[in-house]
């Protein structure tokens, strides 16, 4: 059986609710061309905000790991 991340099974739901999106996009694009640019803009603003949060917690990571660093080094300055 194959090992499977966190990131692996948050990929597949993704993928799987991008899937659904298109076919929902394709057939408004045949059927209500009102709904499909409504329904479009949806998404890009999903998508912009889940880039835009994506970007911020890798920008707290970072900060959260220097932060550790400097306490670590600090701590260690100290005992000497």
């Amino acid at each position: 059986m194959k090992k499977t991340t966190l990131l692996d099974e948050i990929m597949d739901i993704v993928a799987r609710i991008l899937g659904i999106y298109l076919i929902l996009l394709l057939t408004f694009w045949f059927a209500d061309k009102e709904k499909f640019w409504m329904l479009f803009y949806w998404g890009i603003g999903i998508v912009v905000i889940v880039i835009f949060l994506f970007i911020l917690s890798k920008k707290q990571d970072k900060k959260r790991k220097d932060n550790l660093i400097k306490d670590i080094e600090g701590s260690s300055l100290e005992r000497n």
